[in-house]
């Protein structure tokens, strides 16, 4: 478990199972077809759910956002978010929409193992119950670990 001392724990099922959900889409080729030119840039689909907390009427680019979280939570930037943070808590939201649905037809990932569908997919519904449960804890804790640096050193001073 990713441990944030004195606030919350990330649990090690909830990294990999939102992760390998995620990674079941080849985010890269559908931005492409969606932009028509390969941008790289996924802020049009994520800041509207991470900033605003609503969805796209259009789950292709849910399924873009999510995985683009993915990616920044996990290897791009954005490993010192916090759960408490609204990147972690837009990535849960996205995983509650989509775990369900299939990804988009023509974009499945080739480049990862199916560990989603042989390691995941039969607990999903316990996997979707422990995400749930993550929305009803009470308080607030710091959203990175730079936050959770200056609240500690303001309770050393």
């Amino acid at each position: 478990m990713k441990a944030y001392p004195d606030y919350v724990e990330e649990s090690e099922l909830e990294r990999e199972a939102l992760g390998w959900c995620a990674l079941r889409l080849d985010g890269w080729r559908l931005l492409k077809e969606v932009e028509g030119q390969d941008t790289g840039d996924f802020s049009p689909y994520v800041d509207l759910i991470v900033k605003e907390r609503r969805l796209h009427q259009d789950d292709r680019l849910n399924h873009l956002a999510f995985f683009a979280l993915q990616r920044y939570l996990g290897k791009f930037g954005g490993e010192d978010r916090t759960p408490y943070s609204d990147e972690h808590i837009a990535y849960r939201f996205l995983f509650l929409h989509l775990y369900r649905q299939p990804v988009p037809r023509g974009f499945e990932s080739q480049d990862f193992p199916p560990r989603w569908n042989e390691d995941f997919a039969p607990r999903a519904e316990e996997i979707a119950a422990e995400i749930r449960r993550t929305f009803s804890r009470k308080g607030a804790g710091p959203e990175s670990a730079y936050d959770l640096q200056r609240t500690n050193q303001g309770e050393d001073d």
